[in-house]
């Protein structure tokens, strides 16, 4: 037995993961969307508390009126 386990997915990152989108940037209905899929919200105002979340936490960057971008980390290229 193993004295570290396996990271867990957080519901940011399935969430981050849900957004149908081709690249980077998302609207902030695609993260609705996206939100009340895998969490079951969908009002305004959680939908706006989790931007801010993501926001503060550094996973995505506000690039305009309702337009978002996810941001990398030196880690998401590393699959295996």
């Amino acid at each position: 037995m193993f004295w570290y386990t396996d990271p867990k997915e957080s519901v940011e990152e399935k969430v981050l993961q849900a957004i149908a989108t081709e690249g980077h940037n998302f609207s902030r209905e695609m993260f609705k969307a996206a939100l009340e899929s895998i969490v079951g919200m969908s009002s305004n105002n959680a939908v706006s508390n989790w931007l801010e979340r993501m926001i503060k936490q550094g996973l995505i960057s506000k690039i305009g009126h309702g337009q978002y971008v996810k941001l990398e980390t030196e880690l998401d290229g590393l699959s295996e």
